[in-house]
């Protein structure tokens, strides 16, 4: 009887992350797409009441989308004489909403008048550097305002309202990295720039988890839902902590992304692609059933998605089986190869073709198993040299010489043609002693 070991094919590596990261929102098509621009005023109102003398007073009015007003109130005052003015001054005046991505937005403007001496009132900007790299940011000179931030918070690095300015600048400049960093420095981040933020730290969590910084991955990933709990951040939030090993609260995570996607009117390829990370979570932390289930879902959304979803299942069964290879387990390795031919058929050939190997390490080898299994391998890929090489030694330890010859040359040629130098030469090992010229 002849038996070898030396059946050359390597098993299945572990996935390192899921199969697909999608971007936490779809890619603005230009630099300005999704900016977000305060509220201005249109046309400075008129006050009646008289005018105390030299002051500025700020007040804060709510400008709702559609252009119409509330005056809040008093903010800052430098002189109280003239506050009544200041109202009368900010309720008779217009305002233009603020807008986001094109749409009207409701917020907040601070009007800041200056009343001199002579008993009239003028509107003054921000008229500090602070102020003029913002003036250059509203602008859309992002390059611009992002140099220049970073010279400013050289000399104001505890500067807060700088740092936002630089995280806007770097997200709108695609940095998202370099956005997620100053937004850490940036404090509260006001509410009519936390979509913005959000996105750019699910951005960063993408790019930090492909390049293996799994925890400021995950961190950020937080950041995002935190600010803009959605679809994207969500998706990016559970691919990080995939990345992390963290499958079950991955799973988690990447089920809001699934559900998200539904009311957010997410396209069929995009929730195939969630499905696809899903599924990889739930392989990789052992809930065969539901990842099943995911997967019979994104293959209905997205067919093209098939082969990277067997490629999940066949990395799992295909490292369970390597364990128990490893423990000298050739059956019990056998039998969850075929199960994840089973489970995987786009790699059925290879994993039962790795069936039929586990079966020939055996010390009792079950040549009868080996060859339907290395039959089956050959039926759905009839280059494969693991299943000629497998059905002609389970021939040759039947005695069946002649025949295991036959495979074992179709094994010669194929792995000949398939470039694999290590097979070919157990092959061609194998051919010698069993045609006696070694």
């Amino acid at each position: 009887m002849i038996r070898t070991r030396a059946l050359a094919a390597s098993l299945i590596a572990a996935l390192s992350l899921p199969v697909a990261a999608l971007a936490a929102t779809p890619a603005p098509s230009g630099p300005t797409m999704g900016y977000y621009n305060p509220p201005k005023l249109l046309k400075r109102g008129t006050n009646t009441s008289p005018i105390a003398g030299q002051g500025s007073v700020v007040l804060k009015v709510l400008v709702n989308k559609d252009g119409t007003f509330k005056v809040q109130g008093i903010l800052k005052s430098t002189n109280h004489g003239n506050d009544q003015a200041a109202l009368e001054i900010a309720r008779s005046s217009t305002y233009k909403a603020a807008t986001k991505g094109g749409k009207p937005q409701l917020a907040f403007y601070d009007f800041t008048l200056n009343f001199n001496a002579g008993g009239s009132a003028s509107t003054m900007g921000d008229q500090s550097e602070l102020g003029r790299l913002e003036r250059m940011l509203h602008a859309g000179n992002f390059s611009g305002a992002q140099s220049g931030l970073n010279d400013y918070l050289k000399q104001h690095a505890d500067e807060p309202r700088a740092s936002l300015d630089l995280g806007l600048a770097d997200s709108f400049l695609y940095d998202y990295e370099g956005a997620a960093t100053a937004f850490d420095k940036a404090g509260t981040i006001p509410q009519n720039y936390r979509s913005v933020a959000g996105k750019s730290y699910a951005e960063a969590a993408i790019l930090l988890a492909k390049a293996k910084k799994n925890d400021a991955a995950v961190a950020a990933g937080r950041h995002g839902v935190d600010l803009a709990p959605g679809f994207g951040t969500y998706n990016a939030l559970g691919f990080s902590e995939y990345g992390a090993g963290q499958f079950a609260i991955a799973a988690v995570d990447l089920e809001k992304a699934r559900t998200l996607a539904v009311s957010e009117g997410i396209s069929a390829q995009q929730r195939a692609l969630v499905d696809a990370n899903l599924m990889s979570a739930y392989v990789s932390a052992g809930n065969l059933d539901m990842a099943q289930k995911i997967a019979d879902e994104a293959k209905t959304l997205d067919p093209t998605v098939s082969k990277n979803l067997d490629l999940s299942f066949a990395n799992y069964y295909g490292n369970q089986a390597r364990d128990k290879i490893n423990a000298k387990l050739y059956t019990d390795a056998a039998a969850l190869f075929e199960k994840g031919a089973a489970a995987a058929p786009s790699q059925a050939a290879l994993l039962y073709a790795q069936a039929a190997r586990a079966y020939l390490l055996d010390p009792h080898p079950d040549n009868v198993k080996a060859k339907a299994d290395a039959d089956k391998a050959i039926a759905l890929d009839p280059d494969s040299a693991v299943g000629y090489y497998a059905a002609g030694i389970a021939l040759a330890n039947t005695n069946k010489t002649k025949d295991a010859l036959g495979y074992l040359q179709k094994a010669d040629d194929a792995a000949k043609k398939a470039g694999d130098a290590g097979l070919v030469a157990a092959i061609e090992n194998s051919i010698k002693r069993l045609s006696g010229t070694k």
